[in-house]
């Protein structure tokens, strides 16, 4: 289905080359458009379904619509977005050398939307950074000064023009070290964060597996490692109110798959196929063989999610299990597109 737009406004004022986002209530696959010289703008062959509107441009803070959009077997039109201006940001990052200052990268988020046009700027020489029209809601910024971030929270209510928020980096705390063995032998090239409420810290491992975090806060975190291959990885919690060393061993198994047209029993080449469900790795993808199969050889073992996608089939997806020290085995049916 197609939808189609009254022209886009900030007041009587028509706004051209708005990037305007349609986003599905129900899953992450947003679509995107840009409005015209008129400030028209169309969203061709949509799906049926509810869908939340929303837009930005140069000047102008990302604006959502009210209510929802239903797309129910015909053509929506009228729909209308009315951009403004919203909130400037400033702040400085405390705490670093001088030679850190200028250098530290500042990102934002809304935590109160399924999708966000993020935030993204750099310090000054002086710590100090700014943003320009930022929308009214929830927001989650992280500061990011070499291996080294913190996050902090901050809520703009409709209409504030100007707001303030500084990041204090830790100057003296605790270290946390500890060693990550992978497979009876010790993980070179591993990343390990520990992340709590507040931020995150990072190092990697050295030949020996080794790695050492310092001038922590007390508090809880949960400790992230990535191995250098995607798919690798295990997590922990520690509880730090004094130095602490840790032991993180974990054991792979691997995955093997085939992926088959359901009415047919024929192979189904070219298929994305993509893992979730082990949040403290980065998670591969892979793309089907001449014979529908697919393999990830080298995968810490738990639970995973499969998705699979291919032009005209039906997604599909499967739950299996990876064991420890051996390869688990899934057999995915794609049914025709409807």
């Amino acid at each position: 289905r197609d939808l189609h737009s009254f022209p886009t406004r900030r007041s009587s004022d028509l706004v051209p080359g708005a990037n305007l986002i349609l986003s599905p209530v129900e899953s992450d696959a947003a679509v995107a458009t840009v409005s015209s010289a008129d400030g028209t703008f169309r969203f061709p062959a949509v799906s049926d379904g509810t869908f939340r509107l929303s837009g930005y441009a140069p000047g102008f803070a990302q604006t959502v619509a009210p209510g929802e959009i239903q797309v129910a077997g015909r053509e929506v039109r009228g729909l209308a977005l009315r951009l403004s201006r919203g909130t400037t940001l400033t702040g400085r990052v405390l705490g670093l050398e001088p030679e850190e200052m200028g250098s530290v990268s500042i990102q934002g988020f809304r935590t109160d939307l399924t999708y966000s046009q993020p935030q993204m700027g750099r310090t000054d020489s002086e710590g100090r950074y700014k943003f320009a029209n930022l929308p009214p809601g929830d927001w989650r910024f992280t500061a990011q000064a070499g291996r080294r971030s913190l996050q902090e929270t901050l809520q703009l209510a409709p209409g504030v023009p100007e707001a303030v928020l500084d990041f204090q980096f830790p100057t003296a705390g605790f270290t946390l070290s500890g060693r990550v063995i992978a497979d009876h032998a010790p993980l070179t090239g591993a990343q390990v964060w520990a992340s709590s409420n507040g931020g995150s810290f990072q190092a990697v491992t050295g030949p020996d597996g080794v790695f050492r975090i310092s001038n922590l806060p007390s508090g809880h975190y949960s400790l992230s490692v990535s191995g250098p291959e995607e798919g690798m990885g295990t997590g922990a919690n520690v509880d730090l109110d004094g130095n602490r060393e840790v032991a993180l061993d974990f054991t792979t198994g691997g995955l093997r798959g085939t992926v088959s047209a359901a009415d047919s029993g024929a192979p189904v080449p070219n298929a994305r196929v993509q893992l979730s469900g082990f949040a403290p790795v980065y998670l591969p993808v892979r793309t089907t063989d001449a014979a529908g199969g697919f393999e990830i050889p080298r995968l810490s073992s738990g639970t995973y999610r499969v998705f699979v996608q291919k032009e005209g089939f039906a997604s599909a997806q499967v739950d299996v299990k990876v064991p420890p020290g051996a390869v688990g085995t899934v057999r995915i049916e794609l049914k025709p597109a409807p």
